[in-house]
């Protein structure tokens, strides 16, 4: 039988008093987004979405470890954004083994629509480390994937915002970056993303600022003290919660407990992805313009 239309319509009212609010994060690996997405695990008043699909979900984590075996389209349609658009606050956090962002794009744009439609806030964020530091090392790859050295594109965290764990396809070819227009086909679909559907983009710098605006948007308070942020790394350790073993290093691990427990005083502005890349660009043309110089003079000579 169904429910008189007054009762459904007052059932309604109080689901959406409660304050509706979704957090879209799209980590990167190797950008400290592991850190961020524990802490917010911890918080009792956010309810963490996994959107992912790893070797290292343990079979007692029955609800990710059923999806993570469903497609990337049925654990995004129907377990995401069903759970997400449901009253309270909510943090998706998006990683490995799901579509990259050429794939997401329209399904985060749907989800930002009806999220508002229904009167709730959304916000998206993502972190990047500097791509000179965080693409210089295939050691650091290979323990990212466990895939060969030889593998190694150079371009990882351009391929994986854009493609997640796929990395490579007829559009975006392994050896993109010495041709100049899948290059170019590469960073502008990558700033127009950004540019378009992510609200908070940061660097790994940033992180602090970052889990604060987080903070600040599901409008809760900071609960971990020094010696509780100190306990909390630990603590996921031993519970290895779906997390890969060492997937921070260590020293990061400390310095992130510590930083969460603090905020960075500095509090520098956050600049947009495409002003990071605009200014790194410009710094690698001023290098590049000394160079042709030393060179020029030194053939003179």
């Amino acid at each position: 039988g169904h429910l008189p239309e007054g009762v459904s319509s007052s059932a309604r009212r109080d689901q959406s008093s409660e304050a509706c609010k979704i957090g879209y994060y799209y980590h990167i690996p190797k950008t400290g987004g592991g850190s961020l997405v524990r802490y917010f695990g911890h918080l009792p008043e956010v309810e963490l979405l996994r959107y992912e699909a790893t070797i290292h979900v343990p079979k007692e984590n029955k609800t990710l470890w059923y999806w993570e075996h469903q497609s990337s389209e049925d654990h995004w349609e129907k377990f995401v954004v069903p759970h997400a658009l449901k009253p309270g606050k909510k943090l998706i956090a998006h990683h490995w083994g799901r579509f990259g962002m050429v794939g997401m794009e329209k399904r985060l744009e749907r989800l930002r629509t009806r999220a508002e439609a229904l009167g709730c806030q959304f916000m998206a964020s993502t972190t990047f480390r500097e791509p000179v530091e965080r693409d210089v090392s295939d050691e650091v790859f290979h323990r990212i994937t466990g895939a060969g050295a030889g593998t190694y594109l150079g371009d990882e965290q351009l391929r994986f915002f854009l493609l997640n764990s796929q990395r490579e396809n007829a559009r975006f070819p392994p050896d993109m970056s010495k041709r100049e227009e899948f290059a170019s086909d590469a960073l502008s679909t990558a700033q127009r993303i950004l540019r378009k559907n992510f609200d908070l983009v940061a660097t790994i710098e940033d992180l602090e600022l970052q889990k604060n605006a987080f903070l600040a948007f599901f409008d809760v308070e900071s609960s971990f003290d020094g010696d509780k942020a100190g306990g909390l790394v630990s603590q996921t350790k031993a519970e290895k919660s779906g997390e890969e073993e060492g997937s921070e290093t260590k020293e990061l691990e400390t310095g992130f407990a510590a930083g969460f427990a603090a905020a960075i005083e500095s509090a520098a502005e956050l600049g947009t992805a495409e002003q990071r890349i605009e200014r790194r660009r410009e710094e690698r043309r001023a290098e590049a313009r000394d160079a042709r110089a030393k060179a020029a003079k030194a053939a003179a000579a």
